[in-house]
């Protein structure tokens, strides 16, 4: 038998027989919880250990921080696995596995998930990565004129119900329903807010929270976020890490929201020359072309293009490598944003919103671009999806601020929207911005 498959098995029955054991009388004893919870703490390092990884990244020994990476080629290079510290070489496909799959442990305890980015295991990453392309090519034309058709009618529903709206849970919100719809098909119009919104904050305060400390949270006691999911998901396997449905919307939904939002603000506050082509867009959203094909299309995916451009959704990528040889281990980070905001491969204007750049860019332009990965890594997304839907759910947003005279309120990060500077691209900017409509319709 396979040693890492007599590992697992050896683990699970120790991991078995500590909870039958803490119901004993002679446990209860000596006190069956304390027992209980430092034993379970002992198995999980075990498992940390065989599994060469570990929630904390004190385990390196060659660097306790992360090398910066933004030099646009080696980013490349690391993003598609190229990228080697053991001297042999491109590494092979189960090294490339390896080194993306240490840095995102922290995932597989905080949600109990096992995809492409947190596997090391060569057969189940190419069935995740069919199971995904496969789910992508499904969506029919049909079905984008539907996703576009409930994104229009979800944002201007939700505006019309109050006078004020907070503005991150509701694109929060919006993209969420979508892209359940989108991959788990149900009418989200059915779906109750109160499921969407709180597994849409759980998901981003557990993400925020595992990050600072990824021992701190575990998926077993994520009960508020696994409850609304299961409401939203009725079946889902949300104790079987391979079908957890958190293993697609995550990187689906996670990603998207935050480049939809900041690609919302720059349209509708600082280019509305641009909100025409979302206008067209959102009356004939199928794909019955290839992306950005039609002149309007064109122009409304080479905003979505710059949104992903400007404010990539994974400002940093990580990668943890190891020669089993020497023990040696290395812990980088891709700076993509940096990447995406360098003079010297975007022109004089790297911190403007320029959705022209896109018109005549060139090849060079576009493989620059490394918001969905490249090489080996590319994600699926980028062959049209990625850019349709947020283009679709950024059209219904424009299309629901502008059936009303509404506003917008920064709060304490209005400065922050003068022409020519970036929007604030942290996970948590933002949060007291609202969409006020203004006083003389509410009278």
């Amino acid at each position: 038998m396979d040693a890492r498959i007599l590992c697992t098995l050896c683990l699970q029955l120790l991991a078995g027989a500590l909870v039958a054991f803490s119901k004993s009388s002679v446990c209860q004893l000596i006190g069956g919880t304390f027992f209980l919870s430092s034993a379970m703490h002992w198995t999980v390092v075990l498992i940390n250990r065989y599994l060469n990884v570990s929630a904390d990244s004190t385990y390196l020994e060659g660097n306790a921080i992360p090398v910066i990476i933004t030099d646009n080629k080696k980013c490349k290079e690391m993003l598609g696995g190229d990228r080697t510290h053991t001297g042999a070489g491109i590494p092979g496909i189960q090294e490339k596995l390896a080194a993306r799959a240490r840095p995102n442990f922290r995932l597989r305890l905080a949600f109990g998930i096992d995809n492409a980015f947190t596997t090391d295991d060569e057969v189940w990453y190419r069935e995740f990565k069919k199971r995904v392309q496969c789910s992508l090519k499904a969506i029919s034309q049909e079905r984008w004129h539907i996703l576009a058709r409930d994104a229009r009618s979800l944002a201007t529903s939700k505006l019309q119900r109050s006078a004020s709206s907070p503005l991150v849970p509701l694109v929060q919100s919006i993209t969420l329903r979508i892209t359940l719809e989108a991959f788990f098909p149900k009418n989200p119009v059915r779906l109750r807010d109160q499921h969407i919104e709180t597994v849409a904050g759980e998901i981003n305060r557990v993400w925020m929270v595992s990050k600072d400390d990824p021992r701190s949270e575990s998926w077993r006691c994520q009960l508020k976020l696994r409850d609304a999911l299961a409401e939203l998901i009725p079946d889902a396997k949300v104790f079987e890490p391979r079908e957890n449905p958190l293993n697609i919307i995550l990187p689906a939904y996670e990603t998207m929201w935050r480049v939809v939002l900041r690609c919302f603000v720059e349209v509708w506050q600082r280019h509305v020359e641009w909100q025409g082509a979302f206008e067209d867009l959102l009356r004939n959203p199928g794909a019955s072309q290839a992306p950005g094909e039609g002149h309007n299309e064109a122009r409304a995916f080479h905003a979505v293009k710059e949104a992903f451009r400007l404010y990539p959704p994974t400002r940093r990528v990580h990668r943890h490598y190891a020669d089993p040889s020497t023990a040696k281990r290395v812990w980088e980070a891709a700076d993509i944003e940096t990447c995406h905001r360098s003079a010297e491969v975007w022109g004089p204007d790297p911190l403007v919103f320029n959705p022209g750049r896109w018109a005549n860019a060139h090849a060079n332009l576009g493989a620059s671009l490394l918001a969905f990965g490249a090489g080996d890594f590319t994600c699926p997304a980028k062959a049209g999806f990625g850019y349709r839907m947020a283009a679709i759910l950024v059209a219904a947003l424009l299309d629901a601020v502008g059936q009303g005279p509404w506003k917008l309120d920064m709060g304490n990060d209005e400065e922050e929207l003068a022409e020519g500077v970036p929007m604030l691209s942290g996970r948590d900017a933002y949060v007291q911005a609202m969409l006020v409509r203004s006083e003389e319709e509410c009278r």
